[in-house]
C-alpha cells in the first residue's frame, strides 16, 4: 500500500464523518466515467485502502448503504481484455 492510500485509511479510521463522505463523491464520480480508465483505477485503489471503515458499522454508519451501488458501478467495467481493471474491481471486494 503506497502512503497516499495509507494515509487516507488513516484519516478515514480517525475521523470518517470528515474524509468518508468526499472519499465517496470522488469514487462515484470515478466509477461513472468507465472510459477514463485512470480514474475509475485510481477511484477503486482508494476503495480497496478505506473498505474497513466503509464497511463497519462500529466506524462510519452510513458507509454500509454505499457498498452494493459502488459493486453496480463497478460491472461495467469488468471486461476480459483488461486484466489491471479487473483485478482491481476484485480487490475492492
Amino acid at each position: 500500500m503506497n502512503f497516499a492510500r495509507a494515509a487516507l485509511r488513516s484519516m478515514a479510521l480517525l475521523e470518517p464523518n470528515l474524509i468518508m463522505p468526499e472519499i465517496l463523491d470522488s469514487a462515484y464520480s470515478g466509477l461513472e466515467v468507465i472510459n477514463e480508465t485512470h480514474r475509475t483505477t485510481a477511484a477503486l485503489s482508494v476503495l480497496a485502502a478505506v473498505s474497513y471503515p466503509l464497511s463497519s458499522e462500529s466506524h462510519w454508519l452510513g458507509g454500509q448503504k454505499h457498498i452494493v451501488p459502488l459493486l453496480e458501478l463497478c460491472i461495467p467495467g469488468i471486461d476480459l481484455v483488461c486484466t489491471f481493471f479487473e483485478c482491481q474491481c476484485l480487490v475492492g471486494l
